[in-house]
């Protein structure tokens, strides 16, 4: 009995000891990473296993200021979606992680304004008035820092989206942006979903968001 008695008294104690670590579901998702061009640095990002498709592109603009590098991350059984310049195909379904920066640095806006509150708030005020727009839902609004990063975060739902021909489609959206800087160069990520079922995306993505490094060359 003694002997038994012991031997539970062991393994209490070392239950004690070593406490089981807490689940978190975005450390058990594959880590990414990408070289960013331009002597920018390289990122790194945990993201769910069904962002299986990779590809970068270079988005022109008509204004000298508008010219984008950017790397996107979507599930295979998507349309890739590529814009460049005026070009603008809208795929009938979305499901993708884009980082992009400007191929002029120089003509990035300060920090201060992108980290400005109301910079966010103008932005919500101008989605609001959008016609489009007419089942817009924001979810989060918010300056914050992760892992040594700032960010300006919004993330908002709407119930439809414009299709090529500019026909209205019944589609659950779900967008969450973030806007940060390393070497004084503004980068901006995009998370978007547009699909039959975009429930979850967004406290997902958020997640996705958390994991992210930057280190500059």
């Amino acid at each position: 009995m003694r002997i038994l008695y012991f031997l539970i008294l062991i393994n209490v104690f070392t239950s004690c000891d070593h406490p089981k670590k807490p689940y978190i579901e975005e450390l058990t998702w594959p880590k990414r990473t990408v070289k960013l061009d331009n002597g920018v640095g390289t990122l790194t990002i945990r993201l769910p296993q069904e962002f299986d498709t990779f590809y970068k592109f270079e988005d022109y603009s008509d204004h000298s200021c508008g010219d984008l590098m950017k790397y996107r991350f979507q599930k295979s059984s998507f349309p890739k979606s590529m814009e460049r310049g005026m070009l603008r195909y809208l795929a009938d379904s979305l499901y993708y992680f884009t980082i992009d920066h400007n191929l002029k640095p120089d003509c990035d806006p300060p920090p201060s304004y992108v980290f400005n509150p109301s910079h966010l708030e103008n932005y919500i005020e101008k989605l609001k008035a959008d016609d489009s727009l007419d089942k817009l839902k924001i979810q989060i609004s918010k300056i914050d820092s992760f892992l040594g990063n700032k960010y300006s975060i919004l993330a908002y739902e709407n119930g439809i989206i414009f299709n090529l021909k500019e026909e209205v489609t019944n589609l659950n959206t779900s967008r969450l942006t973030a806007a940060t800087y390393i070497k004084n160069q503004l980068l901006f990520f995009e998370f978007e979903c547009a699909a039959s079922n975009c429930d979850s995306f967004i406290p997902k993505m958020y997640k996705a968001l958390k994991t992210v490094e930057i280190k500059p060359n």
